[in-house]
């Protein structure tokens, strides 16, 4: 990877080297209370597939896709598909998949799928040969953890006041991950 040469004529910082494989794990929140939304959350989650998509095949480089969705219990939709082939939902998927009903399992899903992804990164990782390994540092894997949310927890059992999520939270971010929490009607 080339440095660039500044305004000033000095030569820049090397800049970061890309991604070897990204992995993104979507959670959404489809509650009753996401009954506000009007249906947002269908364009936005398909919007989120089409993105994927297009930037697995203008890079080059392997996306894994995993999508969940959750009211009182969670459903994944997706785990960890490659995105060149993962097919957009039809407007009846969409409706199963994100359509209000139920409370909120927030803390406990997301526990669940930020644990998950940074699992599949790393399976990925480990899978390739010492050689490459040797090469390649695992801070080269781009996670990407999203959630969005409108409410407040009310069905979670594993994880009932959220500090095990942060903690978790804490972890992933410390080994690369990146972490992106969309939130309405609550401080994020």
């Amino acid at each position: 990877i080339k440095r660039s040469i500044d305004a000033d004529g000095q030569t820049g910082l090397r800049p970061q080297a890309p991604g070897v494989a990204v992995f993104t794990e979507f959670n959404l929140d489809r509650s009753g209370s996401m009954h506000s939304f009007n249906g947002a959350q269908h364009a936005a989650t398909k919007e989120l597939f089409a993105q994927q998509k297009e930037s697995a095949t203008k890079s080059g480089v392997p996306h894994f896709f995993s999508v969940t969705t959750f009211d009182d219990t969670s459903y994944r939709y997706l785990d960890n598909v490659n995105a060149i082939v993962a097919e957009p939902p039809t407007n009846m998927e969409l409706a199963d998949m994100c359509d209000p009903r139920g409370t909120t399992k927030l803390y406990d899903t997301a526990l669940q799928g930020v644990k998950r992804l940074e699992k599949n990164a790393r399976k990925w990782y480990d899978s390739k040969p010492a050689s490459y390994r040797r090469l390649v540092n695992f801070d080269q894997v781009i996670m990407t953890f999203m959630l969005f949310t409108d409410g407040h927890d009310n069905a979670s059992q594993i994880d009932s006041n959220g500090r095990m999520l942060r903690q978790a939270i804490s972890e992933f971010r410390a080994a690369g991950g990146n972490a992106i929490f969309m939130a309405a009607n609550q401080d994020a």
